[in-house]
């Protein structure tokens, strides 16, 4: 990609972007162009991204219609910058597949194409000032992307980036009371709303303005016109959502029916409602934890509740942390749908180190995706250069990982694909990231003994991660697959 900095940021911002052709603004032959003209000229001569730390521009420039990505950096010193490096190029990457690549357009005009608007985030991004790009964790259960990736969660949550958060393995022994497909894309539909952005609420508790005579709608309106609005309402939303795989109705008033819930009014999707955790079982309880960890992080959740290993017959460390059974296959197309209806820039997978079954599953997934290729048909992405791998934490800490060969004989990738690291400074987002996990207070005596185990944990293995990427303080590390 063909990256280009502005005037005020240093030369050396270059050398932090090492898979992209970069230019410096002066070395192109702008000095001193304003706002408006300098992006005018960058998307003439097919630059692919501008790389800025001027906060006025969103402000200044019409980004939807320039053709050009603008990813906004936290400082124009050189020191401000290269903590943030591995989310900076996250977003680099994303901004560009998000504007010229669309996962299931096939009249995509290539490289400097404007955007369309009709799939562009409303308003700027504190960070990322083209649409906001969503990066998808996969979590075999809930707390395993906070363990792993919690530093990088909230680096890309700095920079304005959309993290949704899927929890594979969620589910308890029973699933016979589970979410209908239409509840399911009503209540966990990603990154076209992020949930929960301030705080979760109920409204089937709100009293209407005017005296409601007994009997009547909670509107005092006429069941005919209500009847007339709400179907007015769900051609809007069909139309709305016309070019997405799926739908999402509208609800015009609070009564909520079989056909349109309430999202925020079911428990464990966001709800305050208060969960009675003396008589809840522990499945109930993690997935609280996942929920509040999502609030905390200010990320978007979706728990697919499919039934934990121990609830398949699998016994003991022995069996979990060993081969997958014949009989119990991957969830690959339900975990691809999911996937692809969020429209991911970025899709991180585990690495399953330790060898834990669900963990297996997940990756299996993620290598099987690697493997279909280009379509041009919805959907079709080609997730080569979309996917990250990363180290399962506490796993990699407990079996002393130390790069892709340890991997050799358990993860077959496709033919001419190879695995690259990726290093992300977490050191200002250690303590957050520490913070974050608390939340899954079921989870930390049982993995860490107390939570300042769990602390102590983190300090040394960031630290060791970042010490064999040639930095200082503590990282975290993903594997982003590369063809040949």
């Amino acid at each position: 990609m063909r990256v280009l900095l502005d005037e005020m940021l240093p030369v050396g911002v270059a050398g932090l972007l090492p898979d992209h052709t970069v230019t410096s603004v002066k070395a192109a032959g702008y000095a001193g162009l304003k706002n408006g003209e300098l992006i005018r000229r960058a998307t003439a001569d097919r630059y692919d991204v501008l790389v800025t730390a001027d906060r006025n521009m969103p402000a200044q420039q019409n980004l939807r219609a320039s053709g050009i990505a603008i990813v906004l950096v936290p400082g124009n010193r050189l020191s401000d910058i290269q903590p943030k490096v591995a989310a900076i190029q996250s977003a680099v990457i994303a901004a560009v597949l998000g504007r010229s690549h669309g996962w299931d357009d096939p009249a995509d005009p290539g490289l400097g194409a404007s955007p369309d608007p009709a799939r562009t985030t409303a308003g700027p991004s504190p960070m990322l000032s083209s649409a906001a790009m969503t990066h998808v964790f996969i979590s075999p259960h809930p707390d395993d992307a906070a363990l792993s990736c919690g530093g990088l969660i909230a680096s890309l949550r700095e920079l304005g980036q959309n993290v949704t958060i899927i929890s594979v393995f969620s589910g308890g022994p029973s699933q016979g009371d589970g979410l209908s497909e239409y509840q399911r894309a009503a209540l966990g539909f990603g990154s076209k709303a992020i949930w929960p952005s301030t705080e979760a609420f109920r409204r089937d508790n709100i009293g209407a303005d005017v005296p409601v005579p007994a009997g009547a709608q909670p509107w005092a309106a006429d069941p005919e016109r209500v009847a007339l609005t709400q179907e007015y309402a769900n051609t809007q939303a069909r139309q709305f959502w016309q070019r997405a795989a799926w739908t999402r109705n509208a609800n015009v008033s609070n009564v909520e029916t079989p056909e349109r819930p309430l999202a925020d009014a079911v428990g464990g999707q966001g709800s305050g409602e208060s969960i009675d955790f003396a008589a809840a079982d522990a499945m109930t309880i993690r997935r609280a934890e996942d929920e509040r960890y999502a609030f905390f992080m200010e990320a978007s959740v979706i728990q697919l509740d499919l039934p934990d290993a121990v609830f398949r017959g699998y016994e003991g460390d022995e069996q979990l942390l060993g081969a997958v059974r014949e009989d119990d296959p991957a969830p690959y197309e339900l975990l691809r749908r999911e996937i692809l209806r969020l429209e991911p820039q970025i899709v991180y997978f585990p690495l399953a180190i330790g060898g834990h079954v669900d963990h297996q599953l997940c990756r299996e997934v993620g290598v099987a995706m690697l493997d279909e290729g280009r379509q041009w048909v919805m959907p079709g992405p080609d997730l080569v250069g979309r996917t990250a791998f990363y180290e399962d934490f506490p796993y990699a800490w407990w079996h002393d990982f130390a790069g892709a060969a340890d991997l050799a004989g358990t993860m077959a990738l496709p033919p001419g694909v190879s695995l690259q690291p990726r290093y992300c400074d977490i050191g200002d987002m250690l303590e957050r990231k520490s913070t974050g996990l608390t939340l899954y207070a079921s989870q930390i005596v049982r993995l860490f003994e107390s939570e300042q185990g769990m602390r102590d944990d983190l300090a040394g293995f960031h630290a060791r991660v970042a010490l064999a990427g040639g930095m200082r303080g503590f990282a975290e590390r993903t594997w982003t697959p590369v063809r040949a």
